[in-house]
């Protein structure tokens, strides 16, 4: 994230620590993937994904599992006021006004999807 607000400047100085950007492997490449006939695709895709209204069967949410890695290393980039939600039929991530929406945790095992939630992220100042 590129801004951080004073709030979280203030936190990061009491508690001695710098912010961290995602290392590559936070983005493990899928082995079909072809990076370089694939990369401007990529770009689009994930465009797409982060600006196509949502579609929804179900309403139902709950919270995600705190114990799984990608859980934790997306908690830690949110707000303090911000909750994330899982919501199994959402097609695509979103941002609300406090609230992140996403599919099930194993939508984001495509490198895809991980890279769209990491630039949908990277929007949260602009909410």
């Amino acid at each position: 994230m590129n801004k951080l607000s004073y709030s979280q400047q203030h936190l990061l100085k009491l508690l001695q620590i710098s912010p961290v950007k995602a290392q590559s492997s936070f983005f493990k490449e899928d082995t079909y993937l072809d990076d370089e006939k694939n990369s401007v695709d990529d770009d689009l895709l994930i465009s797409d994904m982060i600006t196509t209204p949502l579609k929804t069967l179900d309403t139902i949410k709950h919270e995600p599992d705190i114990s799984l890695e990608l859980v934790q290393d997306v908690m830690l980039l949110l707000p303090s006021d911000m909750k994330w939600f899982i919501q199994d039929n959402l097609a695509l991530p979103s941002l609300d006004a406090n609230e992140l929406l996403t599919p099930s945790v194993d939508y984001f095992q495509h490198t895809l999807h991980k890279k769209a939630l990491w630039q949908l992220l990277q929007n949260i100042d602009a909410i």
